[in-house]
């Protein structure tokens, strides 16, 4: 049999080298590792140290007989050291004794206990090492003649800070200012929509959808358009006094005027889906859309305020029927 002090001396060779020794029938000592770290007060850094521990569970890339065979021991003498560990191991377990490894120390369940403190610590005698931090300073490395005064103590890193978020914010409002000086000389430019004689249809705009009472003259209006103001191809017509109704003079409400005559039509359509007669005359070169009611039995404000909420959109008389 193999003296316990050579195989013990052996486990804690190789446990130094690779960091764990597994022995079948028994388990696998492990070297524990703990980092180099500052104490609280960071003036103070502990040096790193090692701590040995046992599990039962056997760990195969660490095999002792391995170990030894890399060593250069051979078959024979690799396993009666194998065999020697777990005969003492299995005999210290019966007697309930802990499992001596010689000098180093003592195997009791799973816990290592150490002859000496600090025997399975691979830094052993590294000491703690006392610091106090430096204040780090920055150094400017622009030239001494573009510093202008930089390097005074009037010159802080709170200005430095402070100046840092100044030019881009005078950068931003400056942005700001231009583009609402834009904004207000381009509203200052663009003409009043009551002071515009444009129809949407001069727009280029030939579609059924619903018009805005801005894109609708008023029969005031229309009747005040100059000759002028027409376009070069359109000949302009005699101004009528009265729309042609019948003899019973019923009443018009003006819903349009039009230079398409297909946007007048639309304008006739939407008004005959909502059961109205429409009312049609060309004046001007425009094209009048309008409804005819009979004034004698429908109140005229009444009645202009149900079309308009209808048609949503607002109406005129024609000032030559009411």
């Amino acid at each position: 049999m193999i003296n316990n002090d050579v195989y013990s001396r052996l486990i804690y060779r190789f446990l130094m080298q690779s960091g764990k020794v597994a022995i079948p029938g028994m388990g696998t000592f492990v070297l524990v590792r703990k980092a180099s770290e500052f104490k609280a007060d960071h003036t103070r850094l502990q040096p790193p140290q090692t701590s040995i521990e046992f599990l039962y569970e056997e760990d195969p890339g660490f095999y002792l007989a391995d170990l030894l065979a890399e060593d250069g021991y051979s078959k024979e003498e690799s396993d009666k050291i194998v065999k020697s560990i777990v005969f003492d191991y299995q005999n210290a377990i019966s007697e309930k004794k802990p499992f001596r490894l010689s000098v180093f120390g003592a195997l009791l369940n799973k816990v290592v206990l150490e002859d000496r403190s600090g025997t399975f610590n691979k830094y052993y005698g590294l000491r703690e090492v006392s610091m106090s931090p430096v204040p780090v300073r920055k150094i400017l490395t622009t030239p001494d003649d573009t510093l202008n005064g930089l390097d005074s103590p009037l010159f802080n890193s709170k200005e430095q800070g402070s100046m840092s978020y100044f030019w881009p914010l005078l950068v931003a409002f400056l942005t700001i200012l231009v583009l609402l000086l834009r904004l207000v000389g381009e509203k200052k430019t663009t003409p009043p929509v009551t002071e515009s004689w444009e129809i949407i249809d001069t727009l280029g705009m030939d579609t059924d959808t619903n018009i805005s009472a801005d894109t609708i003259l008023p029969a005031q209006t229309l009747d005040t358009i100059a000759t002028a103001q027409l376009p070069a191809d359109v000949t302009p017509e005699p101004q009528s006094t009265k729309p042609s109704v019948s003899e019973n003079q019923p009443c018009v409400l003006v819903a349009g005027a039009f230079a398409r005559e297909s946007n007048a039509r639309n304008m006739v359509r939407k008004l005959k889906r909502k059961g109205y007669k429409p009312y049609e005359q060309k004046s001007n070169g425009l094209h009048r859309v309008g409804i005819i009611f009979d004034c004698q039995l429908s109140d005229p404000d009444a009645f202009k305020a149900r079309a308009e909420r209808d048609m949503k959109q607002q109406m005129w008389y024609l000032k030559d029927t009411i």
